[in-house]
């Protein structure tokens, strides 16, 4: 399903920073990039008004939830490592008997 062609992209105030607020007499702005993945800061100032704001553009995709089954992970590497062991040694033993043949 294609979006039909528009000339001009209708503009949407929920994808302006300050969408909530109303920030007379900004004068300039700094954005920089965050420790935290896909976030950046932005500070905005001016003569009156100081606007703060947390960018997350890709809407915490990449975060792991409250609700997140560690002792699953845990358990799947666990027996990952097991199965490399195992399948380590069962080479080893397969390659000597070859040999001794």
């Amino acid at each position: 399903h294609l979006i039909p062609y528009k000339k001009n992209i209708p503009f949407s105030n929920f994808a302006t920073l300050s969408h909530a607020n109303i920030l007379n007499r900004m004068s300039a702005g700094i954005s920089i990039g965050s420790p935290i993945e896909s976030t950046a800061i932005f500070l905005g100032y001016g003569e009156l008004d100081l606007f703060y704001a947390t960018l997350k553009p890709s809407k915490n995709f990449d975060t792991i939830p409250p609700d997140f089954d560690y002792v699953m992970l845990a358990l799947i590497l666990g027996g990952v490592c097991v199965a490399i062991v195992v399948a380590k040694q069962w080479s080893q033993n397969k390659k000597i008997q070859k040999e001794w043949k």
